[in-house]
């Protein structure tokens, strides 16, 4: 998961884990010779993307896991969440999403309660272990407007 100030991306990290000693030996790993399927999302913005005003920010999957991601039922879908970090709570922006790599990037709409635009990734081309693709962006409009200027935040679930 990692949530985004339009800038600078923030990941948590997992807690240390001791090294194995003579008195407690190292356990197998729970993954060993099994299929493990993991996508990491990773946001990016344009180098001139000031906080609140106009640009780009695109967004992609790592498959992390050792095994291909096939697009097949269940539908692998990514839910991106636009949210008011700065300035006036339930206006809308301007936000028009982008789709590549065979995926499909659909709106969800604008809830003025929780001042949160969202947008549902579903991928349809198979995403390789190892290998990273460009799944969408989202083209943010001006956040300036007649109740003050919006910062946004982006989450990926």
């Amino acid at each position: 998961m990692a949530a985004t100030l339009l800038g600078a991306t923030v990941f948590t990290a997992a807690p240390a884990i001791a090294a194995p000693t003579a008195e407690t030996p190292a356990q197998a790993d729970e993954t060993q010779g099994k299929d493990v399927l993991d996508l990491k999302p990773e946001i990016r913005v344009a180098a001139g993307k000031v906080p609140g005003y106009a640009g780009l920010v695109s967004i992609s999957a790592t498959n992390v896991g050792n095994t291909t991601y096939y697009q097949e039922f269940p539908l692998t879908t990514f839910r991106i969440e636009v949210k008011t970090a700065e300035g006036p709570k339930g206006v809308d922006r301007l936000i028009t999403p982008g789709w590549f790599n065979g995926a499909y990037t659909r709106d969800l709409g604008f809830d003025r309660a929780t001042s949160t635009r969202t947008f549902e990734t579903t991928l349809s081309n198979p995403i390789r272990e190892g290998d990273g693709k460009l799944i969408a962006n989202l083209n943010f409009g001006d956040g300036k407007t007649d109740r003050g200027r919006l910062v946004n935040y982006i989450k990926v679930t």
